[in-house]
């Protein structure tokens, strides 16, 4: 359709205005894209049926409402590029796009080229590529590779999380390096935990039977004899559950004093001495069958019932005997009634922790221990009735 400048001649480059002859052949000016949506649209339905032959209101009506929806797509598309860049740290380009949205958002017709959109004030070249992308196709190719590969690498982080002895940390920096599938960490730096956390990866992910974990327990019973004090099954074991994640066991054992040597420094044999003699016994009884973890108080490793075929990992605690109870209230949770009980103990002016039960001093003498070899011990002496670990939630 012919425009014209207001001297009703040709419209040249340099004219800042256009106007055209109205289906009233009336001389009216073009409307801008900020002017109210009826007289756009009056505007384009006159270049539409004087340009394109046999075209009706309810044709351009429906290309209108298709262009309004592109719109909606390509201000998403926008505000996430905006996130993206301001996430990066790309000033330059969050700023591009922050200016770019709201002039969006004011139109009052739809967005129908990214040559339309260069009219607009703060919108540039790659802005305009970006809308001209998205009108054509409905998409921006670049943003859903980009949360595509989000996907992929999110996917990739937690397979690596599943790997005994590995956090996000750790599975994102191995990502970053180039790894994307276990069989690739092979060339990776890895510590002996993980080294046999990939070794046993299908097979510890399993849920263990409560009957396993039972056979277990008596199997290294039975070959730590009179060695030791006490050994009990801990976790969610303890509270009835019919399956597990590990095998998780306490051990207690006299020092020369009547205690190991604990965390709080008491005297006695020394605690990894104690706890390796206990390691080393059980793979010689072929219970443990791997042992990349061992500290002064604490095992992690692998153990294999007498008859299982599927390896289970296993976590030992070494504690001196006077803190069993305290340890094993600990260990069996859940964390919401530990929690619980342990504020009620302050409030009544005891301190409750995993290493005892303490009678708190009025002045600057030291905490008095008071007796939690048994459960039942801290519960009396705080006045409670005993909870049974399956009762506790």
């Amino acid at each position: 359709m012919e425009l014209y400048n207001v001297d009703q001649k040709p419209l040249r480059k340099k004219d800042k205005e256009a106007y055209y002859h109205d289906d009233r052949n009336n001389f009216v000016k073009v409307p801008s894209m900020f002017d109210t949506g009826p007289e756009v649209f009056y505007f384009l339905r006159v270049c539409a049926k004087k340009t394109i032959p046999g075209v009706t209101d309810e044709m351009i009506k429906d290309v209108w409402k298709d262009a309004e929806e592109k719109k909606e797509i390509v201000l998403d598309a926008l505000e996430q590029l905006k996130r993206e860049n301001e996430a990066a740290g790309d000033r330059f380009k969050t700023i591009a796009y922050a200016r770019a949205i709201p002039q969006i958002k004011k139109l009052k017709v739809p967005l129908l080229s990214g040559a339309q959109a260069l009219k607009i004030k703060g919108i540039g070249k790659g802005i305009a590529s970006h809308i001209d992308e998205i009108l054509k196709t409905g998409r921006l190719k670049s943003l859903e590779e980009r949360e595509q590969s989000k996907i992929d690498r999110q996917k990739v982080i937690e397979t690596f999380m599943k790997i005994w002895g590995v956090g996000p940390k750790i599975a994102a920096e191995w990502y970053s390096q180039g790894y994307t599938q276990i069989e690739d960490l092979v060339e990776a730096n890895l510590t002996e935990q993980q080294k046999v956390g990939i070794k046993y990866y299908d097979e510890i992910s399993q849920p263990i039977p409560r009957a396993e974990v039972t056979e277990i327990y008596e199997a290294i019973s039975d070959a730590l004899g009179d060695q030791v004090a006490t050994i009990d099954i801990v976790g969610s074991y303890r509270r009835g559950a019919s399956e597990s994640g590990d095998v998780d066991i306490i051990v207690t054992i006299e020092g020369d004093d009547g205690d190991v040597k604990s965390k709080k420094g008491k005297k006695g044999r020394s605690g990894k001495t104690a706890l390796k003699n206990i390691v080393d016994i059980l793979e010689s009884s072929d219970i443990v069958t791997d042992a990349p973890v061992l500290g002064p108080q604490k095992f992690m490793g692998i153990a294999l019932a007498p008859k299982g075929k599927i390896h289970r990992r296993i976590d030992i605690t070494l504690a001196p005997y006077n803190e069993r109870g305290s340890l094993l209230m600990h260990a069996t949770g859940p964390q919401a009634f530990n929690m619980q009980l342990r504020e009620q103990a302050s409030q009544m002016g005891y301190k409750l922790n995993e290493y005892g039960l303490f009678k708190l001093s009025t002045t600057d003498d030291e905490d008095e221990r008071l007796p939690s070899h048994t459960e039942e011990e801290i519960f009396k002496e705080l006045g409670m009735a005993y909870v049974e670990p399956e009762d506790r939630f």
